[in-house]
């Protein structure tokens, strides 16, 4: 099982798409550089912020998720990334490289042979329910559509 999720509304690159093909945000996704609620793609990038998913305890597994993305690593936290300049023009880049971390946790079962036996249960519990799907099953689908 792969889970890579954004502890935010909305991805970064998913506002980038809504940007590109000219569209509006959701309500609750973001804010603009000054805190107020926002539905433009442009004020959340330049300046603004992404909001979490799951209010308070979504801002507390997105703060959990920073301290060992940003803090363990060393890279950027998500309020100094609102300050990326771009050196080479001078400018907010709001498109430009981020420095940002990532974390992989990775857990062996050791020898507990019955923990693969019941996650299959689980996963196939879940899928019994009509309109599931298990986190990178999309990604793993599309992957098979997309010619190499």
């Amino acid at each position: 099982l792969v889970w890579d999720q954004a502890s935010s509304a909305m991805a970064r690159g998913e506002i980038q798409l809504y940007q590109r093909d000219g569209l509006s945000l959701p309500e609750g996704v973001a804010i603009d550089r000054h805190g107020n609620p926002t539905t433009s793609p442009e004020e959340a990038l330049e300046g603004g912020a992404q909001l979490p998913f799951g209010d308070h305890k979504g801002s507390m597994i997105a703060m959990m998720v920073e301290l060992l993305a940003a803090g363990l690593t060393g890279s950027q936290f998500s309020f100094e990334a609102a300050d990326n300049i771009d050196e080479k023009y001078d400018e907010y880049n709001p498109n430009g490289p981020t420095n940002h971390g990532e974390v992989i946790l990775l857990i062996d079962p050791g020898n507990n042979n019955n923990y693969l036996t019941r996650c299959e249960m689980l996963f196939e519990r879940i899928l019994e329910e009509e309109g599931t799907r298990l986190p990178s099953s999309r990604r793993y689908a599309n992957r098979l559509k997309t010619p190499s």
